[in-house]
């Protein structure tokens, strides 16, 4: 397919900085510098990308361009500054990402061994992305100039997913979607099952929603305590309240364009945990739709068009299978 590339994905366990127990794996990618091959998180859920300052201070083709306008904002006093590397390439050389500028910090970073930071919205919006995860390896293309350029990928017989830009009362910009939130033997259809917006965060090692969004689902089947999800950059010095969570055996409709949902099954973990707290969204129904739902069989992401897509329906076998390797 015309601009377009093939990568290996590294699917590792993901980590969870938050106390929760997973399994779920997150997709990392490795971006080639000079000869060096650096391996990142894919992170739907994070505007800005980070890499630790140590590995950029060891790297000839990259230099330090002072604290990020963003960054005096959002967090002062964190020590973030900005890296420009001259030279990036994705897929064994056959993509170049040109020069990209990537914020830096000076402690650990909630990833996987082996990974030396995430890349964010700022990165992932330049390419239109087909990750084949039974394959372990990813379609990218660079995104074309003219936006409503059809997708490179064939993408029949998926459920797409719309999209929708949002700014949070935190002042983030993610994507959210629309998500139907139900448990085994509800039928989605049913008037009183309500959409929700979610947010798919696939550096997320689980399914979050908060305490509002899972008033409407059944009674829950079992208590879990842990300390919430952590942000995925640093934040300005505030205190997070701990907060109890309840794990619930749920049903999901992602999507809610003309084509319908696609159905998902899995836990989630129900409570206004940090990652709600701090994106100031525990009075609005809200779900993170974490790895552990998304990082399967198949997921197409297409910012500029604004859209996701997802297989209609899985085999329950099938999710375990990817799940509990």
């Amino acid at each position: 397919e015309a601009g377009g590339a093939e990568a290996r994905i590294y699917l590792l366990r993901a980590v969870s900085d938050h106390g929760f127990k997973t399994t779920a794996r997150v997709i990392t990618i490795e971006l080639e510098v000079g000869c060096a091959p650096l391996r990142f998180v894919v992170d739907t859920a994070c505007y800005h990308s980070i890499m630790k300052e140590a590995v950029v201070k060891n790297l000839f083709q990259a230099r330090f361009d002072g604290q990020p306008d963003w960054a005096r904002e959002e967090a002062p006093g964190s020590g973030i500054q900005q890296a420009v590397i001259s030279n990036a390439f994705l897929a064994d050389g056959k993509i170049s990402c040109g020069e990209v500028t990537i914020a830096t910090i000076d402690q650990e970073l909630p990833v996987p061994p082996g990974c030396c930071g995430i890349l964010g919205l700022d990165f992932l919006t330049l390419f239109d992305w087909d990750f084949d995860i039974k394959g372990e390896k990813a379609h990218i293309a660079t995104a074309p100039k003219e936006r409503k350029a059809p997708l490179p990928f064939n993408v029949s017989g998926m459920i797409p997913v719309p999209l929708l830009k949002i700014r949070t009362p935190s002042q983030n910009e993610l994507y959210a979607c629309q998500v139907k939130l139900s448990v085994p033997g509800q039928n989605l259809e049913d008037p009183a099952v309500k959409f929700v917006q979610a947010f798919p965060d696939l550096a997320s090692s689980n399914t979050l929603c908060n305490k509002i969004a899972a008033k409407g689902m059944r009674k829950i089947t079992k208590a879990t305590s842990g300390k919430g999800f952590g942000p995925g950059m640093p934040e300005k010095k505030r205190k997070f309240v701990d907060v109890k969570t309840e794990e619930i055996s749920a049903v999901l409709g992602i999507g809610n364009g003309p084509e319908g949902y696609s159905v998902r099954e899995g836990k989630v973990l129900a409570g206004d945990v940090e990652a709600f707290q701090v994106l100031r969204l525990t009075e609005w129904p809200t779900a993170i739709l974490g790895a552990d739902i998304l990082v399967r069989e198949r997921l197409v992401f297409s910012f500029r068009l604004n859209r996701m897509w997802l297989p209609a329906t899985e085999s329950p076998l099938e999710a375990r299978e990817v799940v509990d390797v």
